[in-house]
């Protein structure tokens, strides 16, 4: 559930210590079974104010395509919603068919060809560089798979 740099500690401290949480997590249950979760942070957009991203959905293997993904986001909507969010965005692997399939039945719009928008990062490192001023050799981001 954890990346190979966030601890469960983290996860605690950040969502629970912290004011404001840095996230909203909802978890899926079945049967007193973890079975999915999904990891929302907030977001504002000088276009439509108020927004949520998501950083992590996921579903238990052996629980995809029950309806938990879709009960999931449907959560997220409703706290959305009520929360004054006008915009939700999130990343999706090109890969994920089902999942993208399950976007696409939503109503969720794909950025990239839409807009043409493209999902970049800085990582630790690189911000380190730029906040002291160093500016990284030009790579295309495209190019770059890490």
């Amino acid at each position: 559930m954890t990346g190979s740099a966030c601890r469960c500690t983290d996860l605690a401290a950040d969502g629970f210590d912290s004011r404001p949480p840095w996230f909203l997590l909802l978890v899926a249950e079945l049967e007193r079974e973890v079975v999915g979760y999904a990891l929302c942070n907030r977001a504002y957009s000088s276009w439509t104010r108020r927004a949520l991203y998501i950083e992590d959905l996921y579903v238990a293997e052996t629980r995809r395509r029950a309806g938990v993904g879709r009960a999931l986001l449907r959560e997220v909507c409703a706290r959305a919603l009520a929360a004054g969010v006008t915009r939700i965005d999130w990343h999706v692997l090109e890969s994920n068919r089902a999942a993208r399939a399950l976007y696409a039945r939503m109503g969720a719009r794909d950025l990239c060809r839409s807009e043409g928008r493209l999902a970049l990062r800085l990582d630790a490192p690189r911000i380190l560089a730029v906040a002291e001023g160093r500016l990284l050799p030009h790579r295309d981001p495209a190019s770059d798979a890490s």
